[in-house]
């Protein structure tokens, strides 16, 4: 969806699912561009006029991300299958933002847990 405003560019899958109805659909997950102010409806209807001029194809679902939230590999690519598993689950969600503070706790957590565990310390 590229050119569309309000949208990260290259962020954006379509894939085919079963909705909850049955039968097969088009879903499109898109990444709202960071910093965006647009609101979701225009953005998911102009998503809707691009796929249907492009494609002849019109999406049943089309839902806007949080910057960050479809799975990547650890080249960067999208993960597709992993997105669209996630969106069925429920699952799909931006990554946790972590601070300075939330950084220094799960270094000492991952530091202190093996010397914990040789101890066998017990609750």
């Amino acid at each position: 969806m590229s050119g569309l405003p309000g949208l990260q560019p290259g962020c954006t899958v379509a894939l085919g699912f079963t909705p909850s109805e049955g039968g097969e659909a088009l879903l499109v997950l898109a990444e709202r561009l960071r910093g965006s102010g647009q609101a979701d409806g225009p953005v998911c209807d102009a998503i809707r006029r691009a796929m249907s001029e492009r494609t002849g194809l019109t999406p049943h679902t089309v839902r806007l991300l949080p910057p960050g939230t479809l799975p990547r590999t650890s080249s960067g690519k999208l993960r597709r299958q992993e997105a669209l598993r996630r969106f069925q689950a429920g699952t799909l969600a931006p990554p946790r933002r972590v601070g300075a503070l939330g950084l220094a706790l799960e270094v000492a957590r991952a530091t202190l847990a093996p010397l914990l565990g040789q101890r066998g310390s017990r609750p």
